[in-house]
């Protein structure tokens, strides 16, 4: 067993390449072998036993057992009615190229970098591993993200700032660049906070804060200055 949707996946038996053929039953001579993308299985036909080396290309994600090579079509076989029932995409490398997620799915870094990502939907961006980056995140109109702390730098966030939110333990608050939090959700800017915010909800500053324009509160909220001004 490989695992399923592997691509250019080649055999080699006691230093020799064997023959790939195309379906089970063709596998009727010594060194053909068989691969099963849906099931993940390889089949061989040996004359003797010994070392066997399989190599294919290396995916850039994996949702469940089954692999793919460019982290929309993860986030496209993750996705589901009801976000959330969605699978978690699992990063297995680096992702150089620019990609755009607009499912709601959730995203484990997994200690690899993302180059550059667009996101326009409901995205939770985790990182087990405590290594991974997302260099340049785009943060698109519909979005509403939630990224641990560490996965991306805020100077590296663009688009519409105020639909993202930030989670995890990331050190001295006055050191941070959030403003105001709900809970435990983190907001770059006390405006962010007030939108994202439910009737009834506490925002509490993280720092003292001077406003360059007003905000318009529309809803009854708790703000609690945290002894901030």
């Amino acid at each position: 067993f490989v695992g399923e949707n592997k691509q250019t996946l080649s055999v080699k038996h006691a230093e020799h390449d064997m023959t790939p053929v195309t379906s089970l039953a063709e596998v009727d001579e010594a060194d053909e072998f068989y691969y099963d993308k849906t099931t993940g299985f390889v089949t061989m036909a040996v004359s003797h036993f010994s070392d066997f080396v399989v190599a294919y290309k290396a995916p850039v994600a994996a949702v469940g057992t089954k692999a793919f090579y460019s982290l929309e079509s993860a986030v496209e076989a993750a996705k589901a009615d009801d976000p959330a029932e969605a699978e978690t995409v699992v990063l297995i490398r680096d992702v150089k190229e620019a990609a755009t997620v607009s499912e709601a799915v959730a995203i484990n870094l997994n200690g690899k970098t993302v180059s550059d990502l667009t996101v326009n939907a409901n995205v939770v961006i985790d990182d087990t591993a405590s290594e991974g980056k997302v260099e340049k995140l785009t943060v698109g109109a519909e979005a509403n993200i939630v990224v641990s702390d560490g996965a991306v730098d805020a100077e590296d966030i663009h688009g519409e700032t105020q639909n993202i939110a930030f989670t995890g333990n990331g050190g001295n608050e006055e050191e941070l660049p959030y403003e105001a939090a709900i809970g435990e959700l983190k907001y770059l800017t006390v405006a962010a906070a007030v939108k994202a915010a439910k009737a009834g909800d506490t925002v509490t500053l993280l720092k003292n804060v001077e406003f360059s324009n007003s905000i318009v509160v529309d809803k009854e909220l708790v703000l609690d200055l945290n002894g901030k001004t």
